[in-house]
């Protein structure tokens, strides 16, 4: 994992799934459904980057993630949040098309309670006077980082991917940079 280096913290909720380059960080064992769990992960970071996912449907720990990572963050004087929800979450500057239209159908019947978790963790995160940046990768591959990769507010197909390293080298860079600072980029390879 190149992306971990440089001495980087990082608060983990399983300890057994951080791997290489577990020497150079800090790792901090909780549940993100806890909120003092949550807290112990923030309380020493001067950022945080989050990319919770779902283990089920049917869960909103999206949603309880967002509620207490920025209560958190405001007790403790943290300015910058750097969150990843899929592309199917919606932002006021998405361009409207056909196809998106589609896919929000499809993942609605497919993963509608996930989708809704999701959208309710983006919109509680745009509400605050954080300095935020909403991450919405499409689907994400395994494949070997290319360094390439576009952001904005896209117009993605369903062929439309993005390697696991291109996402966190992007979501690492949003952590100090502020070109994307509250917005809601797509980022695609």
């Amino acid at each position: 994992m190149p992306w971990i280096a440089g001495g980087t913290w990082l608060p983990a909720r399983s300890p057994e799934k951080v791997g290489e380059g577990r020497d150079r960080v800090t790792v901090v064992e909780g549940d993100v459904q806890e909120a003092g769990a949550v807290d112990r992960a923030v309380k020493q970071a001067d950022a945080v980057l989050s990319a919770v996912g779902h283990t089920d449907t049917g869960s909103n720990v999206l949603t309880a993630t967002a509620e207490y990572v920025v209560t958190s963050m405001r007790r403790h004087d943290i300015d910058r949040l750097v969150t990843l929800v899929g592309a199917g979450v919606e932002a006021e500057k998405d361009p409207s098309s056909f196809g998106r239209t589609v896919m929000r159908t499809v993942m609605g019947w497919v993963a509608g309670e996930m989708l809704d978790d999701a959208q309710r963790h983006a919109d509680l995160i745009r509400c605050t006077d954080l300095n935020w940046i909403v991450v919405r990768p499409p689907r994400l591959t395994n494949g070997a980082p290319t360094g390439a990769w576009q952001a904005g507010y896209l117009t993605l197909g369903p062929m439309s991917i993005l390697t696991r390293e291109d996402l966190a080298e992007f979501m690492l860079q949003q952590v100090e940079g502020d070109e994307w600072v509250r917005e809601s980029p797509m980022v695609a390879n």
